[in-house]
């Protein structure tokens, strides 16, 4: 039984104290409230130390100064910062400072180890060296994902402090502009996260793309600038992609989309799926009906399995995923080697390093004891896990000793959807000293700050802490941001009665 969140359908019977529409709480937006609502979603993160993040704002222009242990968290600071209504750009002065000083072999160790662990990975040609800490990475790789995953994966050893990517992506063959034009056109046709892709325009020349127009958030400009990399393109420039506050209007956002058939929305998964270096060599059937997803075939690890699931889900047109992708059996991989995999998975990770794990593998599945400072320390351990080969479930069985702050989903910050944890609805229950009214007006605050959320069509209602959400959402991710942001308002238990319409 989920305690955090239930996905009921029916609101019952019930007195309730709070109801409101949630557009109709409109913050006065000025630099101030713009670094002050940064700086709040700090302090719901427990991935990035909000004392320790010095934020200014001017006409928009986010700056963040200060100091976090890892790189992984210098970069999800700075994202989440794009995420706020108002802000323009993110400028990132937070410094790296690791709690323990590795020597440059050791770390290089660790990123070779992490590379060939992971079947994504092992077979690329790249080399990486350390300098105080900084990371350089030369090779080949096939497209601007692989390069990304890469990167991806060299963030998130301990130690790292710093970054240069040196690795060149070298294309099969290449391809006319106009090709490449109607591929990027329709990757951001067919993503959730684009609210108005007709609002984007896109210019190819000699492989090189510019991407102009009016968006309405900085983090929505990421998204598309990471949407452009398709095969063939040699850079993305997005300067003439301009963030303005009136983008998020309603009457802006919502632009007819072209009615989406089943067999359109099957190649739009197949083709995303595709882009995914972890899923691209898999054998993944796509099947649609009215909407609902379902996914069957096998990868190579379970990480790849969420992803493929979170990538159906980012999709335009689904209403549902069922994911019944199987994992490779790994015959050949006795239990303890795997373990033991595993176990240097969690030492070399940044997040997880210093904490005492104990793991066990039983027949491919991952067994984790112990105790972690937090439910987001939690789910890297779990990740960390899920990316070695050979591990096709994780029993994490991790004691929380922070249980005040729950674990929730950023979709521009966090790879996956959290109920792809088997113990995500297990989190206690929490107190609060706010009333209803007051739960409820925060609720709406959170929903209207949000670029991942249309605050107009969520109707709040709250009674005894718990929050009901009703109305009609785009995607399978608004719903579940919604949810997000009603837990970052201070709801105890959250009924997500949100409708998926196209």
């Amino acid at each position: 039984m989920r305690s955090m969140i239930s996905m009921a359908t029916s609101l019952g019977l019930m007195v309730v104290l709070g109801v409101s529409q949630a557009a109709l709480a409109e913050p006065e937006m000025t630099d101030e409230s713009i670094a002050d609502h940064v700086s709040e979603e700090f302090r719901f993160d427990p991935a990035v130390p909000a004392s320790q993040i010095d934020v200014g704002s001017e006409e928009g222009i986010i700056t963040l100064s200060g100091a976090v242990d890892n790189l992984l968290a210098r970069e999800r600071a700075a994202r989440i910062a794009s995420t706020v209504r108002g802000v323009q750009s993110v400028i990132n002065r937070i410094e790296v400072d690791p709690p323990l000083t590795r020597r440059g072999d050791e770390i290089e160790q660790d990123i070779e180890s992490a590379l060939l662990m992971a079947p994504a990975t092992e077979s690329y040609e790249v080399h990486a060296s350390v300098s105080g800490g900084v990371v350089t990475l030369e090779g080949r790789v096939d497209s601007w994902q692989e390069k990304q995953l890469v990167e991806r994966v060299v963030k998130g050893v301990a130690g790292v402090r710093g970054l240069q990517n040196n690795i060149i992506v070298e294309y099969a063959a290449m391809r006319p502009d106009e090709e490449i034009r109607r591929d990027i056109e329709s990757a951001l046709q067919w993503n959730v996260h684009i609210d108005v892709p007709t609002a984007i325009h896109v210019d190819v020349n000699d492989g090189e793309v510019t991407l102009s127009g009016t968006i309405g958030s900085a983090s929505e400009r990421i998204d598309a600038v990471k949407l452009a990399w398709v095969n063939g393109v040699r850079s993305v420039k997005a300067e003439e992609l301009l963030v303005r506050n009136w983008a998020q209007d309603p009457e802006q956002r919502h632009v007819a989309r072209p009615s989406m058939t089943d067999p359109e929305i099957e190649q739009a998964v197949r083709t995303a799926l595709h882009k995914d270096p972890r899923i691209a060599s898999a054998d993944v059937e796509v099947d649609s009906e009215y909407g609902k997803v379902t996914l069957r075939g096998a990868v190579d690890s379970l990480q790849a399995r969420r992803a493929a699931g979170q990538t159906v889900q980012n999709t335009v047109g689904v209403k549902d995923v069922s994911n019944q992708l199987e994992i490779h059996r790994s015959d050949d991989l006795p239990d303890e080697p795997v373990a033991q995999q595993v176990r240097e998975a969690l030492l070399r990770n940044a997040y997880t390093e210093s904490h005492e794990v104990t793991v066990s593998v039983s027949d491919g599945v991952a067994r984790l004891t112990g105790t972690v400072d937090t439910w987001f320390e939690k789910a890297q351990a779990d990740d960390a896990a899920a990316g070695v080969r050979g591990v096709h479930r994780v029993r994490n069985e991790l004691n929380v000793r922070r249980n005040d702050s729950p674990h929730t989903y950023d979709p521009a910050v966090d790879e996956y959807d959290p109920y792809v944890y088997d113990w995500y609805g297990d989190q206690p229950a929490r107190s609060t000293l706010k009333s209803d009214e007051e739960i409820r007006e925060s609720i709406e605050s959170e929903l209207w700050w949000s670029p991942f959320v249309d605050a107009d069509q969520v109707t709040v209602t709250v009674e005894n802490g718990k929050a009901t959400l009703t109305g009609k959402v785009d995607s399978l991710s608004e719903k579940q941001s919604a949810s997000e942001n009603a837990i970052e308002g201070g709801a105890l238990s959250i009924s997500n009665e949100l409708v998926v319409q196209y």
